[in-house]
């Protein structure tokens, strides 16, 4: 975990007051999942970027966009008759892509903001 940053307000603020105002970027993630019978389960949510609920939900939505290819290889390997063994290592590589890209995007961002 990285350490705070002290910032002495009196010197560029002049005298605070009794309330101060934080300034933070806040981020705001929705996700929406339809279901067959024409359902919908909706979340969203309005956090700090660092937050953890914001990096929960973001770690959520990554493991939904690595999930989908894999489950488009076990459907094309049903219809070709391909061997489990092969559609599931090639599933377990595209989702192991798919999550690793995303985090290393994550973690490239949050290294690249002051």
């Amino acid at each position: 975990m990285s350490k705070g940053v002290e910032t002495d307000l009196t010197q560029t603020e002049g005298d605070p007051g009794g309330r101060a105002d934080v300034l933070c970027e806040l981020q705001k993630q929705e996700v929406e999942v339809r279901l067959p019978g024409g359902g919908r389960v909706r979340a969203t949510s309005e956090a700090p970027v660092r937050a953890p609920g914001s990096i929960a939900s973001a770690m959520v939505q990554l493991s939904l966009a690595g999930v989908i290819p894999g489950l488009g290889v076990g459907l094309l390997s049903s219809m070709l008759s391909a061997s489990a063994e092969l559609a599931l290592v090639v599933a377990a590589g595209m989702y192991v892509l798919v999550m690793g890209s995303g985090v290393a995007l994550m973690v490239r961002e949050q290294r690249r903001r002051p």
